[in-house]
Formats: C-alpha cells, structure tokens, sequence
C-alpha cells in the first residue's frame, strides 16, 4: 500500500478542508511542534483504510474536531499497481455520540490523476465496496493484511512500534503467514477436510436410505397385482351409480341455494329501519342556513361601513395595513387550530375504524344466530314428524317404508334460539348506532380541517407581497389619528367575517350530519337494491326513509313463507342422496377405500381412481425397491473411496510441517537483515538472533552473551525495533508473489530517545530504504537533524482555526 493524496476536512484538528499530496514524496517527514496535528495525519490513513485507529481504541469519538458535527477523509491509495480510493463519511448524532455515516472504496482508472480529484465528488471508478464493513474486508483482501498486523508492519503508531519485536511466536507466525501469502496452504488443508466431511456427509445418507429399502418377496408382488384388479371392477361399479348421485347432489344443491338467497333477502331486509334522529338533522340544517344569511348580511353593512371610511381616509392607504395586519395574526390562528383540529380528525378516524370492525363482527354474529334459529325449527318439525313413525310402515313425508325409527339427536330449542338471536340484533344495533355517531364525528372534523387550509391557503396567497408586520405596524402607528375610525371599522369587518365563518361551519357541520343521514339511507336501501325497492323521494330524508321502512316489512313476511317451502324440498333431496351415497361407501370401504359421508360423486369416481393408482404405484415401488438396492451399493463404494483420499490429504498438510519450515526460512532471512542494520545503527554493539521462538540481541561489548530484547533500554529497543521493521520492509515484500503489498513504512515513534551517531545512522538507512527499495517512507519526528536530511517534509501548524499542512521540499 502506497498514499498518494490524503483529503480530511473536520477531522481531528483538520476542521477545515485540507488535502496532503504524497505523490513523489518516496521520503518524507511530518514536522511541527506537540499537538500540531502530525499524528492526526497517519491516524487518517488508517481510518480511511480500517475505519479505526491504534491510539483510540475501539471507539471513533476522536475522529471529529470539537466544534465539528460531521467530517470526511478521503485516501487515494496504490497496491500492486492499481490505484483506488477510500472514503469514509463520520456524523455527531443528538447525544454527541460519534458514528461511521457512510463508507465507499473505488477502483479508479489506470490513467487517473489524483490532483484531479479536487472538485470529483460522485463515482469515477468501479465500484468495489459501499459500506463501512464491506470497505475494510476489501482493503484487507487488497493490502494482505488485517488491522491489528497493518500497524506492527505499515504504520507503527506511538506506543506500539516495538510491538512486532515483543509479539508472541504464534502472533509472529501469523503475521508471516499474511505477508508471505502462505495461508494458501491451510486454505487446501480446510478444503480437503471439507471434502472429506461433503464425502462422509454422502456416504451416511447413503447408508440410511439402504438401510430403509426392504426385501421385496414374490408374494408380496404377488398380492398388490390382485389389489389392482379387485379395485379396478370397484372403480366400474362406482362410476354406473354415480350419475345418479350426482343428479340428487345438483337438484339438493339448486334448493339449498334458493334457500340460501332468500335467507340471505330476509337478513338484510332485517336491517331497514328508520333512524330516530332524521326530523332533528333536517331541522339543524334549516336554522344553519338561516343563521349563515343573516351573518352575511352583517358582514356586508360592516363592509359597507368600512368602505365610506375608507374614502374618508384615501390619504393613507390604512385598510390595506389593517387587512395585511389581521391577516397575519389569522394565520397564526389558522395554524393553532389546523394543528388541534388535524389531531382531534385523526383521533376520531381511528374511532371510527374501530366501530366499524366491531359493527361487522355483530353483523356474523346475527348471522350465526338466525342459522341456530333456523336448525331449531327445523329439528323441531323433524321430531313432529318422527313421533308417528312405526317400523315396517310407510313414511308420512317420502312414502318409503320405515326399517328401523331413527335415533334422536336433541337440539336446542325454538325460543332459546330466538333469544339469541334477538340479543344478537340488539347488540348489532348498538353497533351500528355508535358507528353513525362516530361518523359525523369524524367528517364533521374533517370538514373544519378542510375548511382550515382553504383559509391558510387564502391567507398564505394574500400575504405573498406583505413587507411583514413590524412594517406595517410602524406605518399604521405613523397615521393613528387618521386610521383611528378606519380601524374600528375593520375590527367589525373581522367580527362580522368570524361570524360568519362559525356560522358557515355550523351549517357545513350540519349539511355534513344530514349527508351522513343520506348515506346511511343510501347504504341500508343499497344493500337491498336487487330487491327493487320503492323510488325515494331526494328532497325528503323523512319521507324517504319511511316509504324503504313499510316496504321492507311486507317484503320480511313473504320472505318468511318462501323459507317453509324451500326447508321441505331441501329436507326431501338430501335424504335421497344420502341413501345413494351411503350404498357408494359401503362398496369403496369393502375394497378398503374409506371416504367422508359428505362426498359427491366425483369424489367417489377419484377414491376408486386414487385407489387404483395406489395399488399399482404399490406394485411398481415394489419392483423399483431392488434397482435402487443395486444403485445405492455402487454409490457407497465411490463415496467411500473419495472420502479416503480428502481424509488423507488433510491429515499431512495437517501436520504443518512444511508451512512451518517455510515460515522458519523467512524469519531467518528477515533476523539477518535486520541483525545487519542494528549492527550499523550500534555502531557494532549488537546483533539480533531468533533463539526458541523469542528475539535476542548478542553483545558484543558484553563477551558475545546473547540477552532477552526486553533487557534493552528504550532507545535501545526503539533501534531493535526499527532495525526489524526496516528488515520486513526490504526483503520480506520480495519472498512471496502472494504476499501483502508492502509499499510503505510509516513510523510515529519518538527518535528523541536516540543519540547523534544512532540517528544519523537511523537516517541513512531510511535514505537507502527509500531510494533503492522502491518504497515509500514516512517518519513523523522532532528532531531537527533528521528532518533536515529529509527531501519532502510536511510542516504541520495549529491556529484557532485548527491544523494546517504545508508541502516544503528541499
């Protein structure tokens, strides 16, 4: 990874937009006194790339400048030879917490120029991640690297520079295995363990389903191919009788039907009766209407008054200041009540749909009721009929001869069912009633929050073109003497307009309740429509409801009689067909075949076909069973075998055997290169060694003796340390064409601890670095004497407007 150009704009210190260009900077230097901003700088690189930052821990609340509610760092980045961007966008929510708005990572085009990018906000490359977490699992997969070993190898931050040189063996070794790429050997070992488990995984169910085919005998065969034939002469005797059924089953259904139409005509003929509140709605709506003329006619002298001062005054234009100034103060009145009369609307909505529920769900119950009723009646005309039945005698109602009497089922009574039926009603009733009252409710809020915005529109448009009320107000206290009668007159021109807006709503309240007495008319007449009911009279409410009212009665008694007819014939069909039906049984069930008493004949033509294709699906399966035998047993033997070799591989790259000599090979290589830039940076005092998986350093100032790297002094250690990360950053890039993509050295550690010859030394091989390994090294440091040996340095500022960045080069 290699940092072309670094845009930030409040974050940190950056609170203002600020852009650092690293293209050909392959050395530089971040520079500036303590808290300037220079760590704030590497630690915007990384958030770009992770979305966190070493030194803050887990959270992002650093990320945003105090006075800040949202930021963006924008990163344009090169790995492996392609150029991307890194985006991410952080916000100050209500309680200040801090949080990741937005995250983008683009792959941009080969011939892209990063300066380009200052005024580029939409999309100009391909995009490869839109999310925060999706950007930091594509910049680990183009980096090579996780967070936590991005900054023991990339970016060492303050506080943790030495932490590759104090790692445990197993964190080294892993962080080995990412540069070098060599996970890709594990990869196999999980893949062959995955088909080996896919193998066995097949192999059991192979096992299981050989384990649920059983033996199939002649016997067995023999026995479904005589089931086939017996249900085969079932299937012809069934179909003969069939259409006798079915003509009984057609003619029942035509009878229960009209039955049913004309149950359905008496219910709603049920619900047609004439409100008590009719006279008094018609009655509100003639004294609204009357109250609204004689308001205007108050209105129009008030107008009329208003106008001759007017003339008086026609000077000072004081009528239009007095207008403009009363319609402001009505808008602010408008909007009080459209706020109180949208709530109570919606409240009294929400009433009205629960009303509504609960009146349909009394409406199933009336239904119920009126069936129970009828199921008594019915039974109790059943039972008149069973006591003069004798056995052996014909039937008084079909004529047939009684076998054997029925046996008695017991039913409810008559009157109990018709007390349930008239609690139902009433309960409906009550229903229905409340739903009325809630419905002029509700639309007479409506109306007054219709008739609310009609007037804020009015007065919105007329005070389009108002220099506004303290103007006004200044210009009317300029003429109090001339405006004095003037504005008398207008403040009864405005009494006189309220008036007759109450006056308006009143009748609108009422023309609104007596639509509503029209609807629900229109509802009850509607739903009896295909009745033909008598022609109502529009002008008459009253009258109207009293014509659908006697109409629907007379139509109830005639209802009443065609249900006696049509319950006889219903009883008459269904005996018949359940004679037919039951002969239809008897035969299916002494094949085996069972079938509901309610079937039709259908039904019993598909039993008799079902049956038939069981038994024969029967016979077939019995003959497929020793196919699938033979398959299952040649299949078990493949599958065994694959899951024996996926078995094998796993187990010897298991071992780990060869990962871990090649991970030893390129910790040697990297101890010796690092042991030759401690040497130098020691002025040959020391040399770095790899001893039972820890780091050593061997003195040469102490007899050769090898000692533990945490026995080094701070500057001591910070050498070792450096000597290390220089060492992975020449040759490790080199081991592995798989490996991470390390382009960059980015160090934020104190060189203060150093002494002058260990500096200078620190510097030439930052130097060398550099120019000959074709990467990019950035320090952040305070010592003067490194900085001035460094081509490109970043010299960081802080004012009271926050951190600034300016490009100096030698």
């Amino acid at each position: 990874m290699r940092p072309l150009r670094l845009d930030m704009e409040g974050f940190g210190t950056f609170s203002k937009p600020t852009t650092v260009d690293f293209t050909g900077a392959d050395f530089f230097a971040l520079i500036g006194p303590t808290g300037a901003g220079k760590s704030t700088v590497l630690d915007a690189i990384c958030f770009a790339l992770y979305g966190r930052v070493p030194r803050w821990g887990s959270g992002i609340e650093y990320a945003l400048a105090p006075s800040a509610t949202s930021g963006k760092v924008r990163l344009v980045f090169s790995a492996d030879g392609a150029c991307y961007v890194a985006t991410r966008l952080v916000k100050r929510g209500g309680k200040g917490k801090v949080t990741t708005a937005s995250a983008a990572l683009e792959k941009l085009p080969p011939d892209i120029d990063p300066s380009s990018l200052d005024n580029v906000s939409e999309l100009i490359g391909t995009a490869l991640a839109a999310s925060a977490k999706a950007v930091g699992e594509q910049v680990e997969r183009i980096i090579g690297l996780p967070f936590d070993q991005f900054t023991k190898c990339v970016l060492l931050p303050q506080g943790a520079f030495a932490e590759f040189l104090h790692s445990s063996g197993a964190e080294r070794r892993k962080i080995l295995e990412n540069l070098l790429g060599y996970s890709v050997y594990r990869d196999i070992q999980t893949a062959a363990g995955e088909e080996q488990k896919s193998a066995e995984a097949v192999l059991t169910r192979i096992e299981q389903e050989l384990s649920r085919v059983a033996p199939v005998t002649d016997e067995a065969i023999a026995a479904a191919d005589a089931r086939v034939r017996t249900l085969s002469a079932v299937g012809e005797k069934v179909r003969a009788k069939v259409p006798r059924l079915d003509e009984l089953t057609r003619r029942a259904a035509e009878a229960a039907d009209a039955l049913k139409t004309v149950d359905a005509e008496h219910a709603l003929l049920t619900y047609i009766r004439r409100p008590d509140d009719v006279d008094a709605t018609v009655r509100q709506v003639a004294e609204a209407a009357a109250a609204v003329e004689t308001a205007r006619s108050a209105m129009t002298e008030a107008e009329q008054a208003e106008e001759r001062l007017r003339a008086e005054a026609a000077d000072v234009d004081t009528a239009r200041i007095d207008l403009l100034l009363g319609k402001h103060a009505e808008l602010v009145d408008t909007d009080t009540k459209l706020a109180k009369g949208t709530t109570l609307t919606e409240d009294a909505e929400a009433a009205l749909a629960e009303a509504k529920s609960a009146q349909a769900q009394r409406a199933e119950q009336v239904a119920d009721a009126e069936r129970a009723l009828d199921a008594a009646r019915t039974a109790d005309l059943a039972a008149a009929v069973r006591e003069h039945l004798e056995p052996g005698k014909p039937c008084p109602v079909c004529t047939q001869t009684v076998r054997a009497l029925p046996e008695h089922t017991g039913h409810a009574t008559v009157a109990t069912a018709r007390q349930h039926l008239d609690t139902a009603k009433a309960a409906l009733k009550q229903s229905e009633d409340e739903f009325v009252k809630l419905q002029g409710i509700a639309h007479k809020y409506r109306a007054r929050v219709d008739q609310l915005l009609e007037s804020r529109a009015a007065l919105a448009e007329a005070l389009a073109d108002s220099p506004g009320p303290q103007r006004l107000q200044a210009d009317k206290e300029a003429a109090s003497t001339r405006r004095a009668a003037l504005a008398q007159a207008s403040a009864r021109v405005r009494e006189t307009r309220d008036t007759v807006r109450r006056a308006e709503t009143a009748h609108a309240n009422a023309a609104d309740k007596q639509a509503i007495a029209w609807r629900t008319f229109d509802h009850h007449r509607d739903r009896v429509a295909a009745l033909a009911p008598p022609p109502a009279d529009r002008g008459d409410l009253d009258a109207a409801w009293r014509s659908l009212a006697d109409w629907a009665a007379e139509q109830l008694s005639l209802r009443a009689i065609q249900r006696g007819e049509h319950n006889a014939a219903v009883a008459k069909l269904d005996e018949e067909t359940r004679i037919v039906r039951n002969e239809l049984s008897v035969s299916l069930t002494e094949a085996g075949v069972n079938l509901g008493r309610e079937a039709s004949g259908t039904d019993f033509v598909e039993a008799a076909a079902v049956g038939l294709r069981q038994a024969e699906d029967d016979h077939r399966r019995l003959l497929e069973q020793r196919d699938i035998f033979v398959r299952l047993t040649a299949d078990r033997a493949e599958k065994s075998r694959e899951a024996q070799v996926a078995k094998q591989l796993h187990e010897h790259l298991g071992t780990r055997k060869f990962v871990n000599w090649l991970l030893e090979e390129a910790l040697r290589e990297l101890v010796a290169g690092a042991s030759d830039i401690l040497r130098r940076l020691t002025s040959g005092q020391y040399d770095l060694d790899y001893i039972d998986y820890e780091f050593y350093v061997i003195d040469h100032h102490d007899a050769d003796l090898p000692r533990p790297v945490k026995t080094l002094s701070g500057g001591e250690t910070f050498a070792a340390a450096l000597a290390l990360a220089l060492a992975m950053s020449e040759q490790l890039a080199g081991m592995s064409s798989q490996g991470a993509s390390l382009e960059s050295i980015l160090l934020d550690e104190g060189f203060g601890t150093l002494d002058a010859a260990t500096l200078d030394q620190v510097a030439a091989n930052l130097e060398s670095l550099a120019t000959s390994g074709n990467r990019l090294v950035g320090v952040v440091t305070h010592v003067a004497g490194l900085a001035e040996r460094i081509p490109v340095r970043f010299e960081v500022s802080k004012d009271a407007h926050g951190s600034h960045v300016e490009r100096v080069e030698l």
